[in-house]
């Protein structure tokens, strides 16, 4: 069975006495685990996307089934869903900068009623398994752009979602530093599903498993 299928999602969108259509019968299927990536030019379509995958935005029309069972069968499913399943990257890291990075990652399993001893536990793990345990009691005002992002990398792990979700994650970082997120993402992608929306068609060519492109709210296999 798939993780997850769109069959004919459209969103429509009105200013005042004008509407426009965004997305326009957008379907695909996604598996359990693997790279996606959706490419596209700011203003196709992307971000829109992704919040109707994260459960934030509803559909004009269309359906959204995830592992066989539609999501918008019960209104009380969606918090549920986005509570437990999704994960999020996002450009502007969202680092609490009063707080070391360990306690940034440890944050989310602490909101769940996990103890401090487990969630810091937890997220040490994490630290180490991408090399960053040298990053973990520093302020966050020192870290680059690259740490911080790839700080907020761990963030969205912790909670141990069934799929991430990353709007242009490597928008704000120079090359160096957005190779080793790819690459951390890239590793993640073996277990788990990674769905990365971006304008850089190097990301589709060097890390895709699965491409599509974006184009006027219409999605095209890449």
């Amino acid at each position: 069975m798939e993780m997850i299928e769109l069959k004919n999602i459209s969103k429509r969108f009105s200013i005042e006495k004008r509407s426009f259509y965004v997305l326009k019968d957008v379907s695909f299927t996604l598996p359990n685990h693997g790279f996606i990536v959706i490419e596209g030019a700011s203003g196709s379509g992307k971000s829109t996307l992704l919040k109707i995958l994260a459960g934030l935005l509803l559909p004009t029309s269309g359906k959204y089934f995830y592992r066989g069972s539609s999501l918008y069968n019960n209104r009380y499913q969606l918090p549920n869903f986005r509570n437990r399943e999704v994960g999020m990257l996002f450009q502007n890291y969202q680092l609490v900068r009063s707080l070391t990075p360990l306690e940034n990652v440890a944050f989310p399993l602490l909101i769940r009623r996990t103890t401090l001893k487990d969630a810091k536990e937890q997220a040490t793990l994490l630290f180490k398994r991408f090399h960053l345990e040298h990053k973990m009691h520093c302020s966050v005002d020192t870290l680059s752009g690259g740490e911080k992002q790839r700080i907020a990398f761990l963030r969205a792990l912790i909670v141990n979602p069934s799929f991430l979700l990353c709007d242009e994650p490597t928008g704000a970082l120079d090359e160096e530093n957005a190779r080793l997120l790819l690459e951390a993402l890239k590793e993640i992608s073996k277990e788990k599903l990674v769905i990365v929306v971006t304008h850089n068609p190097m990301v589709s060519k060097r890390y895709g498993d699965q491409r599509f492109l974006l184009k006027e709210g219409a999605l095209y296999a890449h």
